[in-house]
């Protein structure tokens, strides 16, 4: 597999939620919802009660069960990262769909 098929492959992996769904499913054992939206569209579009806040440029290591970065949560490979994200700061983020691994 090269490198160009490598993002499809990893994306074919994911499931899109609306926020509602979204948040059901973080309520789930070992399931996390991240909000990865830098700070300015936090504040613009609200915040999301209970997300962890990782910015996106920190996210592979903030989630790396290996990493000496980690989070307390990122304990292995069978947690389930819900992650929200947010590009146009006018929507609230109760209408932007987020994504959780499968």
């Amino acid at each position: 597999m090269g490198i160009d098929e490598m993002p499809a492959e990893a994306r074919a992996c994911l499931v899109r939620l609306e926020p509602a769904a979204a948040w059901i499913a973080a309520q789930a054992r070992d399931a996390f919802l991240v909000d990865t939206r830098p700070e300015c569209q936090r504040r613009a579009g609200g915040e999301l009660p209970d997300a962890i806040v990782i910015e996106r440029n920190h996210l592979e290591w903030r989630l790396d069960p290996a990493s000496p970065g980690r989070i307390p949560e990122a304990v292995g490979t069978s947690v389930r990262w819900i992650s929200c994200a947010m590009p146009d700061t006018r929507r609230a983020w109760r209408r932007t769909p987020c994504v959780a691994s499968d």
